[in-house]
């Protein structure tokens, strides 16, 4: 429940963030999952309701080719931005899938991937451009860059077409979201786990050394 204390009519938008604890494989350290922008009159309160199906604890399994929620905690964050949360829960999920041996091996040291999406996300808010680049940026940092725009789009379409399982069909709007977001915080170090032998972390190293304007390394 929101309550508006203030003298004037106002909006807030009220976010739901989930936070896999222990898991297995990469994901970012918190996950926006849902919100509603509310509307709310000097002295007034309101009901805000977020749902949250399976599909929000999922995450695409790059070995099983199909997206799976792993068992375990997971805390449940509302708030009105990532670096404001108000309400925090934490609710156990049994019946799940255990990631692949190949959706695990894309994970990065912790304490590599919480501080990469935490300075993301300030770096969104602020529009503040990344420094050089290496192997535990996300693909999301190098999208100032020619080569980083095309490498998300790329990434972004090989997912979709092994999403679809080869049935041509187009994704639902639902799914094209969770694509986006997830491809966007893949680090460029599982470009060459995803690659399937396609691309080497030499060739990894020699992409990156580009997008820092390196071109004759």
């Amino acid at each position: 429940r929101i309550r508006n204390d203030g003298a004037i009519a106002g909006s807030e938008i009220v976010q739901c963030y989930i936070h896999k604890q222990e898991s297995t494989v990469f994901r970012p350290e918190i996950e926006l999952k849902e919100f509603a922008k509310v509307r709310v009159n000097p002295g007034e309160s309101k009901d805000v309701v977020l749902t949250l199906n399976s599909e929000g604890f999922s995450i695409y399994d790059v070995g099983y080719s199909k997206w799976v929620v792993e068992p375990g905690l997971y805390d449940i964050r509302i708030g009105a931005s990532s670096t404001d949360m108000r309400l925090t829960t934490t609710v156990e999920l049994k019946n799940g899938v255990v990631p692949s041996s190949a959706a695990q091996k894309t994970s990065v040291p912790a304490q590599h991937t919480s501080a990469r999406v935490f300075q993301t996300d300030q770096r969104r808010q602020q529009h503040v451009q990344v420094g050089p680049l290496d192997r535990n940026c996300l693909l999301v940092d190098t999208q100032h860059t020619w080569l980083g725009w095309g490498l998300v789009a790329l990434s972004k379409s090989m997912a979709a077409r092994e999403m679809r399982g080869g049935s041509g069909g187009h994704l639902a709007e639902k799914d094209l979201k969770m694509l986006d977001a997830n491809v966007k915080n893949i680090p460029l170090r599982c470009l060459a786990l995803f690659g399937k032998g396609r691309i080497s972390f030499r060739g990894v190293d020699a992409i990156i050394a580009i997008m820092n304007g390196q071109y004759w390394r």
